[in-house]
């Protein structure tokens, strides 16, 4: 029993302080429909962990680590400079985004592509029962995903939302800069 408890740990220890928990966190900095923020995400995380468990141990044969790198990272550094620039409109609470449900997916599904709970996931299903591993991945992830946007939520109640913009969108460059500091 208790062996079966260690892909859980594995799966959290990796997702706390991960890029995709800081972009989680930047995009609840920013929307008020947070519900919709841990819906898409676990639904991204549904997806790419879906795909590590179904490919086992081989995901990073699938897709050139590289390729996905450099993607992810110009997609952040846009993101972020788009945050960056927008202005909260005299009292008037516009969304950020079209749809907070299919954002969160979206930054999740890019960030979470050969990421390490993606490779834990694969690794793991190679071991334990894959069902068992899916089902302990979507409840870690989305554990630590709502802890995360909740403390979005604090953090925005307590400072402007025009300095709230300014730090997720800083959040969005440095995560896509690193991305390819790491890869040069």
């Amino acid at each position: 029993m208790l062996e079966q408890l260690i892909p859980l740990a594995a799966m959290g220890a990796a997702e706390l302080g991960d890029k995709t928990q800081i972009s989680i966190l930047a995009l609840s900095m920013r929307e008020r429909s947070r519900l919709q923020l841990l819906v898409g995400a676990i639904l991204a995380f549904l997806l790419v962990d879906g795909v590590a468990v179904l490919a086992g141990s081989w995901i990073k044969g699938l897709i050139p680590t590289k390729m996905v790198i450099i993607f992810s990272s110009i997609i952040f550094v846009a993101l972020g400079a788009k945050t960056m620039l927008e202005q909260e409109t005299q009292g008037i609470d516009k969304p950020r985004f079209r749809n907070p449900l299919v954002t969160s997916f979206t930054l999740v599904f890019i960030a979470e592509w050969l990421d390490k709970t993606q490779i834990v996931a694969g690794i793991m299903a190679a071991r334990f029962d894959p069902l068992m591993i899916l089902a302990e991945s979507l409840i870690i992830l989305g554990i630590v995903s709502a802890a995360t946007i909740s403390l979005g939520a604090l953090i925005s109640r307590k400072i402007s939302r025009n300095l709230t913009l300014k730090i997720s969108g800083a959040i969005f460059i440095a995560i896509g800069i690193l991305w390819i500091m790491a890869e040069i």
